[in-house]
């Protein structure tokens, strides 16, 4: 079994999330102790986790410094008579803490690799009936809003439009008892009329209810997978030996637990 201490897991091949919507996953905490990890140490409270085998016990002192004319306190840690402690032999909320530590890390590492070697194939929607126009609103000879036949509206933009989206927001609670398609777009196209003073133009793509609901349900993007090329990415050794380490880790607290009783 892998045993990952400070100058391996230092050499592992970590990557960092992606700036394609793959960090929304990832908790920011654990971006920041990722770059601790690659260094080789991360921070448990006072104590500085140097491996996945031992900590180091380090206290901060407060201390007066002075830079480029500026006077600030700071807090500085003593390395002399740093003293060795076992991972497996913390208490058990700062054990855990660990342990949590790396499942993360590892979940995360995963996530970036699933996304890494996917692609999302996006469905042909531009005949699907509920992307046609309901209505259209006019107002002065100018359309002022168009509604599809899911009810979903679209506006030219600019102050009229975001007065358009603010009123229909103030009648969400008038809308929950109607269904979703064609009444709600009937609503909207009445409710918008009446209140800006225009006149519905109803499309002749529009649907009727009970077409809407005879529909089959729409399309949903597809995902395709390269298992192939996840297999042979560099991050999968990296996850593998997370593991291993932490199987290892695992298993030396139930050992230490099991002497101590």
């Amino acid at each position: 079994m892998t045993k990952i201490d400070a100058k391996s897991m230092a050499n592992l091949p970590m990557r960092r999330p992606a700036t394609d919507g793959t960090a929304d996953r990832i908790k920011p905490t654990i971006q920041d102790e990722r770059r601790d990890v690659e260094k080789g140490a991360f921070h448990i409270g006072a104590k500085k986790i140097s491996s996945l085998q031992n900590s180091v016990e380090i206290r901060p002192y407060p201390a007066t410094v002075k830079f480029q004319g500026k006077i600030s306190d700071v807090l500085v840690w003593d390395l002399k008579d740093i003293k060795t402690i076992d991972v497996w032999a913390l208490p058990e909320d700062k054990f855990q803490f660990f342990v949590n530590f790396y499942n993360d890390l590892i979940s995360a590492n995963e996530s970036i690799l699933k996304s890494e070697h996917s692609e999302q194939i996006l469905p042909d929607l531009s005949s699907d009936p509920r992307l046609k126009t309901f209505a259209t609103v006019s107002s002065g000879g100018k359309v002022i809003a168009t509604i599809d036949n899911q009810g979903v509206l679209q506006t030219e933009g600019g102050a009229l439009g975001t007065r358009i989206q603010e009123f229909l927001s103030s009648l969400s609670g008038q809308e929950k008892s109607l269904r979703s398609g064609p009444s709600i777009a009937q609503f909207r196209a009445n409710a918008i009329a009446d209140f800006f003073g225009g006149r519905i133009n109803k499309a002749s793509t529009a649907m009727t209810q009970r077409e809407f609901d005879a529909l089959p349900p729409m399309k949903k993007p597809e995902t395709i997978i390269d298992y192939d090329a996840m297999e042979k990415d560099p991050l999968s050794e990296t996850i593998r030996q997370l593991r291993d380490g932490l199987e290892t880790l695992k298993q030396k607290r139930i050992d230490y637990l099991s002497q101590r009783s």
